[in-house]
């Protein structure tokens, strides 16, 4: 998968598209052949607040967020996609909030100056990004939320959706922010949009009448990525058309931490009201992510259909996956 970069509102597109192929770093979302590494500890303990916590005003105008009703809806897919996302059962959620727009770098970097956090990418000196000379994942030295990519990102990375963020980094931000990451079960609720039986937040088409709906990998992966989409890196956040709730990029540009570990065979015995699956554990676990992303093709992975599940280490971090946030209950 070839990293998007925005090619068109923008006047400096076609070179920056250029820098991006000749930098030999592209990314392929593979969550699933990485290992975990050794566990890293963030400066803040879970659950910390840090002292310079947001006011709600500053907050809803960096990080506006809409209502859902909650209710009773079809989680899982029997007819498509993985073993883990069957079987399709019957899940009823309370009402909760969720960002309209996945968490951006001028939100994250709020967050820093207020608090002096360190992410884990930054402690380590390195993050993950796919190599395209050697076709797998590098420890890319120096990459962090403030470089997500070795090339000049210019003024368009402020409104980029925070990446190389670990689980760790992002649940530390959301206890700043008085949030929480979306259950598992939220997130397929808020990317359904109110449809059911449906594959994308949008339909079950695809590209339906050739729109393009979502910031993902056109063309066959890894040799061709076309940028129809108008992007061979990250899109600025709500690029694309809004599902039914309201909510921006539930569907690629990146993949998305939530609350719950990992099992794949979790909906066997899932509660039916509110479920979560949270293990207690003193060593890294495997969460739940969840979108899909702008590396996401449909030869490789098409993580960006709403009941696609994946899992990652939550201490490490890659070029993406971020995160969005709801309140807490």
């Amino acid at each position: 998968m070839n990293g998007k970069m925005l090619t068109q509102n923008n006047s400096n597109s076609e070179s920056f598209g250029k820098q991006v192929k000749q930098s030999g770093f592209l990314l392929l979302f593979l969550f699933f052949c990485l290992g975990a590494t050794a566990c890293r500890q963030s400066s803040m303990q879970e659950g910390e607040l840090p002292e310079s916590a947001p006011s709600s005003s500053l907050l809803e105008l960096l990080a506006p967020s809409v209502q859902l009703p909650g209710g009773v809806f079809l989680m899982g897919n029997n007819l498509a996609g993985n073993p883990e996302e069957r079987p399709a059962h019957e899940v009823e959620l309370d009402p909760f909030t969720i960002d309209i727009y996945e968490v951006t770098n001028q939100q994250f970097r709020l967050f820093v100056e207020a608090t002096g956090y360190i992410t884990s990418a930054e402690k380590r000196g390195w993050s993950y990004l796919f190599d395209e000379k050697q076709k797998g994942w590098v420890q890319m030295p120096g990459a962090n939320w403030r470089a997500p990519f070795p090339i000049d990102l210019g003024d368009q990375w402020v409104r980029w959706p925070v990446v190389h963020v670990s689980w760790d980094d992002a649940n530390v931000y959301c206890n700043w922010a008085g949030r929480r990451l979306p259950t598992e079960a939220e997130w397929e609720f808020a990317a359904r949009g109110g449809l059911i039986d449906c594959e994308y937040p949008w339909g079950n088409t695809r590209e339906p009448q050739g729109q393009i709906l979502a910031n993902y990998w056109q063309g066959w992966f890894p040799e061709e990525n076309t940028g129809a989409d108008g992007y061979f890196l990250l899109a600025p956040v709500g690029s694309f058309p809004k599902n039914g709730y309201g909510l921006y990029d539930m569907a690629g540009n990146v993949a998305e931490w939530c609350q719950d570990d990992y099992d794949p065979a979790f909906y066997l015995n899932s509660p039916r009201k509110n479920p979560c699956r949270l293990v207690p554990s003193s060593e890294p676990v495997l969460k739940v992510v969840r979108g899909g992303s702008f590396l996401s093709a449909e030869n490789a992975d098409t993580g960006y259909r709403v009941s696609a599940r994946f899992k990652r280490s939550q201490e490490l971090s890659f070029a993406n996956i971020g995160f969005r946030t709801v309140d807490k209950k």
